[in-house]
């Protein structure tokens, strides 16, 4: 039977323009994917069900020539939001270290958004070069949050 239609397809369609469209009755909107995000985030209530018993995890930002004591507000294979006391700018390429379930993580980031609060600033950090053994390792996390939780 495929041996069939390739050769009426052969025979009798020249170019793809020939081929008539199917109507599925799907009507999809590409637009609706554009606010998904690549990578699963998991909250700092996430991580430490997943993997510790304290009450927040501590984070570590240098920036310039400082160092400020930041909490992690939540994480993923792309970046990091954090709640710091300091103000850094849009763009600014800082150094975030952290350390939960005995990995220490140590990479770079760009300051992609800024919310003022009251007496902090929440902060999202894009990675710039996380290492790939650390993006397998958050994402294995999110598998396990989403397999235990629910998304």
């Amino acid at each position: 039977m495929i041996a069939y239609i390739a050769l009426y397809a052969k025979n009798n369609m020249k170019t793809w323009d020939d081929i008539q469209s199917l109507d599925l009755g799907i009507d999809y909107n590409y637009q609706d994917t554009l606010d998904k995000r690549v990578h699963g985030r998991m909250t700092q209530n996430d991580v430490l069900k997943l993997i510790s018993d304290d009450t927040y995890i501590k984070v570590q930002v240098y920036v310039e020539q400082s160092i400020y004591q930041g909490i992690l507000l939540d994480i993923s294979a792309g970046g990091i939001f954090l709640s710091l006391p300091i103000l850094p700018m849009l763009n600014d390429v800082i150094t975030v270290k952290c350390l939960f379930s005995n990995k220490n993580i140590t990479t770079r980031g760009r300051v992609k958004h800024i919310k003022t609060l009251k007496n902090s600033y929440n902060v999202g950090v894009m990675f710039i070069d996380l290492p790939e053994n650390i993006k397998d390792f958050l994402r294995s996390l999110y598998v396990e949050k989403v397999a235990r939780f629910g998304k």
